[in-house]
């Protein structure tokens, strides 16, 4: 449960209206502590980690990690990275004698034997000997889709783009950096009354509204929020400072066209939001030393970690802004394209793929109708409708990308199969026997040419990228 696992509401004591989980991680791993940055998460002075996790009666949990609350996705990944042989997966235990060879071989970073099978696997990949069954192999993929122009696409200018780092956005990092490693929570002072300022921590109910309807995603009740930590859309955060505690401040914001739920990209969004409580820190000096602890970095002065924190902030903001933009590309190609049928074998596939995901979280014995109903507020039929969009919108990406990836003659090599297999086995040993394993198991649930898949729609995504025109202010 700790870990993002599933816990039933029965487990609650009996009159109580939750059940809470707690755990305290130490020796944080630098492949842990990257992950734990990604999501601007940081070991406290001792160089823990805090993870409580809460279930209540109606079923719903909620996360937090170091006393911010995230959503159960990231705890999964973060948890990955803390957890190390023994965890949500039975297959990492020490005890099953299965293991064994491919722990030993991982001890012994056999890395030419990967290479040697690898080579192997990709020749016969080639010649057609696949393991599994190829998706989408029609001669003719323009006949299902009509394919938009995709060359000379124009997307918009957006602070999500802009990759520079300045000096405030650096002291604004490393001052959350210094408050969750050095501040306990008996150093803040509780406030009642008063204004917010920059690094409070607050309690906020907050409702946001597009439409004049209530947005389901965008309104909470008791939410912690770092103030400057950017958690929030653009705007949120800054529009509450100044404000006195107990008076509901009124935001008209608008959601970047690259935010990740395309529902609401773009949109006008009103936020109705009242600061109940401040928990005021005493901010503290910067600190080399207090760096290298919880970093495991031996930087001399707070000038050498300012520099790398400044190009760690602009690799990520880089990658974050190619990300958003080829998703924004892609999902503007696949809206004016238009699918003139659905291959119905892929389209049964991701239908699949979408009810395999949801049904990891139901009980044993629970029936479709009351786990959507209880767990996700919809009929099952709604869940079937939102199955079939989903699979519709996978399809059509396949479409797209294949189609481009065709015409435009792209293809890879063998070396370029091989890192990306090799990437994917690193990030995912610990949920399998053998590499061989893998393959077979990304062959089964994605297809026999998933790594080719992989490989043309980072090109394809590239050529979108690199013929794209900014629109004109």
């Amino acid at each position: 449960f700790i870990l993002g696992g599933k816990l039933g509401k029965e487990y609650i004591r009996h009159g109580e209206q939750k059940a809470t989980v707690c755990a305290i991680f130490s020796n944080i791993g630098k492949i842990a502590l990257e992950k734990l940055m990604s999501f601007d998460i940081s070991p406290d002075a001792d160089g823990c980690v805090y993870i409580c996790r809460s279930i209540n009666t109606d079923g719903k949990s909620a996360v937090k990690i170091q006393n911010r609350t995230f959503p159960l996705s990231v705890l999964r990944e973060v948890a990955g990275a803390l957890i190390n042989i023994h965890g949500q997966h039975e297959n990492h235990s020490l005890l099953k004698s299965e293991s064994h060879l491919d722990i030993l071989d991982r001890y012994a970073e056999n890395q030419q034997l990967k290479e040697e099978y690898l080579k192997a696997y990709i020749a016969d990949y080639r010649k057609g000997k696949t393991v599994g069954e190829k998706r989408f192999q029609y001669e003719d993929l323009l006949a299902y889709i009509d394919l938009a122009p995709y060359k000379g696409m124009l997307y918009p200018d957006d602070d999500v783009l802009h990759t520079e780092i300045s000096d405030e956005e650096l002291e604004s990092y490393l001052t959350q950096i210094f408050l969750a490693a050095e501040v306990s929570d008996d150093q803040y002072t509780t406030l009642t009354e008063g204004v917010v300022q920059k690094y409070d921590m607050i309690t906020l109910d907050y409702r946001g509204v597009i439409d004049g309807k209530e947005v389901e995603n965008a309104t909470a009740k008791d939410q912690s929020l770092l103030v400057g930590s950017g958690k929030f859309i653009s705007g949120f955060e800054e529009g509450l400072l100044e404000k006195k505690i107990g008076e509901e401040v009124v935001l008209n914001l608008k959601f970047s066209p690259y935010y990740s739920d395309k529902d609401v990209a773009g949109k006008d969004i009103t936020f109705y939001v009242t600061a109940k409580q401040i928990q005021r820190p005493t901010i503290p000096e910067f600190n080399v030393e207090v760096i290298n602890k919880n970093y495991q970095t031996s930087f001399k002065t707070m000038e050498e970690a300012r520099e790398y924190f400044r190009g760690y902030m602009k690799e990520n903001a880089e990658r974050n802004a190619y990300s958003a933009l080829c998703s924004y590309l892609q999902a503007a190609l696949v809206q004016n394209s238009t699918v003139k049928s659905y291959p119905e074998k892929e389209l049964e596939i991701y239908k699949k793929h979408y009810s395999d995901y949801y049904a990891q979280y139901m009980e044993e014995g629970q029936e479709w109708e009351d786990f959507c109903q209880e767990q996700m507020g919809i009929s099952y039929d709604e869940f079937k409708a939102l199955s079939e969009e989903y699979a519709k919108e996978s399809v059509a990406k396949n479409l797209v990308v294949r189609s481009i990836a065709k015409k435009e003659n792209i293809s890879f090599t063998d070396e370029q199969m091989s890192a990306l297999i090799l990437g994917i086995y690193e990030d995912e040993a610990e949920y399998y026997l053998s590499l061989e394993d893998m393959i077979s198991d990304y062959a089964t649930i994605y297809g026999a040419d998933y790594f080719e898949y992989q490989l043309l729609s980072a090109q394809v995504l590239d050529l979108l990228q690199e013929n794209a025109v900014k629109e004109a202010a």
